[in-house]
Formats: structure tokens, sequence, C-alpha cells
């Protein structure tokens, strides 16, 4: 059995948070990318796709983002209905149990203001020195503005140290970290 950290016990009980599936989660309204939306972004030449999301400022893993829009050009033949979801995306970045519980709580303040439209931390307990894990979430990896925006707005309340980007196709993959040849994630950005 676990035992909540008692920094998250107030948001616990709060109105903003809510548990599920062991997260604790703040969640703004969501609406997904339309199918025309991603649609005219998989049309685009892959190398035009890079430059974009570099000119936004996203630093871009090459091989894996073309993995991923490849992944989801074949989705797009056989699932078409499933792609506003596998779109989504996240923002994941480490922080120890007090500072996370700072930044969480920075979040759920600042959420409905944000383009992000959820997040979640482990209110759990968690062996003595391991780092938290926050993840915030974005509509679509392929909305770069939105992506960089979300990313923007995590640096402004004061989130420090390396932020990684994975896409849920990733995740409804299987691909996690130590994956073969890919990494887990397509943008990462580092600031001390």
């Amino acid at each position: 059995m676990y035992d909540i950290d008692s920094n998250f016990e107030d948001l616990i009980r709060g109105e903003k948070c809510f548990l599920k599936r062991g997260w604790l989660w703040v969640e703004n309204e969501l609406e997904l990318s339309s199918l025309n939306e991603i649609r005219s972004m998989l049309k685009k030449d892959i190398n035009l796709l890079i430059d974009e999301a570099e000119s936004c400022g996203l630093n871009v893993l090459r091989r894996e983002f073309i993995f991923a829009v490849d992944k989801l050009r074949e989705l797009d033949k056989v699932r078409p209905e499933s792609l506003s979801y596998i779109v989504i995306g996240k923002w994941l970045f480490y922080q120890s149990p007090i500072e996370a519980s700072k930044t969480f709580r920075l979040i759920v303040e600042g959420i409905s203001e944000s383009l992000a439209y959820s997040s979640k931390i482990s209110p759990w307990k968690e062996r003595k020195g391991k780092d938290k894990v926050i993840i915030v979430y974005t509509r679509n990896f392929l909305n770069f503005n939105e992506v960089m925006s979300v990313h923007d707005w995590l640096r402004g309340i004061g989130v420090k140290g390396t932020m990684y980007y994975k896409p849920d196709l990733f995740t409804h993959l299987g691909i996690y970290s130590g994956h073969g040849n890919l990494k887990s994630y397509i943008y990462i950005s580092r600031i001390k």
C-alpha cells in the first residue's frame, strides 16, 4: 500500500484536481484537432515539417520525428478516426518531490490560461532521493506553435532542467525509454 505524499493532500481534497489510475490530474477542456488540420500537416514534405518545427523554436529529434509522422501517415490509411487522439502529446520533466509539489500547484492554478489541456503527477510518496515526473499534455504534436507555447509557459513558471516531448503515438506503440534505436520523445529542451 502506498501513502499519499503530504505535499498533495490538500490538492486531492480540493475541487480542481482528481485521482485517476494512480495519478493526480488537473484538466482543461479539450478540443481535439480536426482530421483536416492533421491531414494538412501530413501532406507536407517531412523536411518542411522539421523546418517549421525548428523555426518555432523546437529542438527536433529527426529520426524519431520522421518515424512518428510516417506512422501517422500509415494510420491515416487504416484508422483515420483515431488520428485526433493519437496526435496528443506531452511534455515530461523530473523534479525533486518538494520542487514538483510547488510546480504542480502553479500548473493547477495556471492551466486554464495556457494551451495545455491537462497535467498529471504521481501523488504517492517516493523512495528517498527519487524524483517525480510531471506530465503536461498538448492536443497535437504537429501543432508546433501550441507545443512551443506550452513549453514557454512551463519555463515561465520556473521549470528548469531537461524537458522531453513524447507523442501519445509512441505510448500506444510501446515506445518507452531504452526502446531499441528510438528515443521515446521527438522534441527536447534543456535549460539550467
